[in-house]
This record gives C-alpha cells, sequence and structure tokens, in this order.
C-alpha cells in the first residue's frame, strides 16, 4: 500500500472516531426519566385521565399554582399548562 492510501484510511477512521464521540455526546442529554417529584421546591400532584393523559397540579416555590394536563405516548407525548390563571385562585 501507499502512504497516501495509509493515510486516507487513517482518517477515515479519525472521522468515524470523531463522529461515533460526537453522537455519544449528543445522547447523553436525552432523558427517559418520568420523575415528577419534588423538584426545587415545586410540589406535583397528578392524577390519571385515562387513554395515558395526567392532570397535575403544580405548586411553584413562589406557592403559585399551575394546572397542567401530561399525555405519554411512548417516548413522545405533550404537557400543556394553564399560565393564564397560575395565581391558583380559580384552582
Amino acid at each position: 500500500m501507499s502512504d497516501t492510501t495509509i493515510r486516507r484510511i487513517g482518517n477515515t477512521f479519525v472521522a468515524m472516531g470523531a463522529i461515533c464521540v460526537l453522537t455519544a455526546i449528543l445522547m447523553s442529554g436525552c432523558s427517559a426519566s418520568t420523575d415528577r417529584g419534588e423538584h426545587g421546591g415545586a410540589g406535583v400532584e397528578c392524577a390519571g385521565l385515562g387513554d395515558g393523559y395526567e392532570s397535575c397540579t403544580v405548586t411553584l416555590p413562589d406557592t403559585r399554582r399551575v394546572q397542567c394536563v401530561y399525555r405519554k405516548l411512548g417516548y413522545s407525548g405533550g404537557l400543556d399548562c394553564d399560565w393564564t390563571h397560575a395565581d391558583g385562585s380559580d384552582l
């Protein structure tokens, strides 16, 4: 093999290694955690509504309460909160 071919093979392995490391770094930020307990002084109370939906009342550290609806669909889902009534006077 010529020196040029050996350099190309070496460069290919370096590039593949860099791509693997970058992929690992990007994937490390993903989490499948479903912990909705105490977080920084905020309390969370949830009740199941069926079909993967939950209604949650979140008490923020400043004592405001926010009503949220959460849906879990495998690895996807969504969260919708009523920030208009975050003062809790309507709950």
